[in-house]
C-alpha cells in the first residue's frame, strides 16, 4: 500500500502569525473542554496567553529596532550620507513605531534635517515630540528655539524658551534669559527684551558682568522714553 504523503505546513512568517496560531489552538482547546474549564477560566487562559505573547513580540520588536538603529548610527556624522540616513531612519520609525529606538531615530532625523538647513521640517519633529517625555523637554524646547531662529522667526524663538527661563531649578537659566533677551531685541520687541534683562539682573546681581546688563537696561529704557 502506498504511503500517504502529507504536505509540510508552510512556516509562519512572523511573530504576529505565531500569535494568531497559538490563540486559535487555545480557543479550540477551550471549546472542547468548556464544561471542565468553565467560561471564566477560559477567559483567564486567553488573557494570560495574549499578554505573554504580546509582551514577547514587543520585546523582539524593540531588539530589532535597536539593531537597525545601531547599523545607521556610524554614518550619521557623514554629511554626504544625509539623504540615505534620513531614509533609513524613517524606515525604522515606520517599521518599529512606539519603540525606544524609534524615538531616538526621530531625534536623529530632526538633527540631520537641521544640519541640512531644513529648519521647518526639523521644528515639526521637535514640536511633535513635546510632552511625550518630560526628560526630553529641555532639549526639545532649546532645539525648537534654534530652528525658529535659523528661519529668522525671532519672536517665536524667544517665546518658546519661556517655560525654561521660569524653571528656577535649571542651572543655566541666566544664559537662557540672556539669549531670550537678544532674540526679543532682534524681533524688535524692546519691552519684552527689557523685561528679560531686568530678570537677568535680579538673577545675577552679584556677577562680574552685572554692570553690562545695567548698561543694556539703561540704553533700552532711553529708547523707550
Amino acid at each position: 500500500m502506498a504511503k500517504k504523503i502529507t504536505r509540510a505546513r508552510k512556516p509562519l512568517d512572523n511573530e504576529e502569525d505565531r500569535f494568531i496560531s497559538f490563540l486559535n489552538r487555545v480557543i479550540e482547546f477551550s471549546k472542547s473542554h468548556l464544561k471542565v474549564l468553565g467560561l471564566g477560566l477560559t477567559l483567564i487562559i486567553l488573557a494570560a496567553a495574549g499578554w505573554g505573547i504580546f509582551y514577547k513580540i514587543n520585546q523582539q520588536r524593540a531588539i530589532k529596532a535597536a539593531e537597525m538603529l545601531q547599523k545607521v548610527r556610524p554614518a550619521l556624522s557623514q554629511p554626504e550620507a544625509a539623504a540615505k540616513n534620513l531614509e533609513a531612519l524613517q524606515q525604522l520609525i515606520s517599521n518599529y513605531p512606539k519603540t525606544g529606538a524609534a524615538l531616538q531615530a526621530r531625534l536623529f532625523r530632526a538633527q540631520l534635517l537641521y544640519q541640512e538647513k531644513k529648519y521647518a521640517a526639523a521644528a515639526a519633529i521637535y514640536e511633535s515630540l513635546r510632552g511625550q517625555d518630560a526628560g526630553l523637554d529641555v532639549l526639545l524646547i532649546e532645539s525648537l528655539s534654534f530652528c525658529y531662529e535659523a528661519q529668522q522667526q525671532f519672536q517665536p524663538a524667544a517665546e518658546v524658551l519661556e517655560p525654561l527661563v521660569k524653571d528656577t531649578q535649571l542651572p543655566y537659566r541666566g544664559e537662557l534669559l540672556r539669549r531670550q533677551a537678544l532674540l526679543y531685541e532682534q524681533a524688535g520687541d524692546k519691552v519684552r527684551a527689557l523685561n528679560c534683562y531686568r530678570r537677568l539682573l535680579r538673577l545675577t546681581s552679584g556677577a562680574a558682568f552685572a554692570p553690562l546688563i545695567k548698561e543694556k537696561i539703561h540704553l533700552l529704557e532711553q529708547k523707550q522714553g
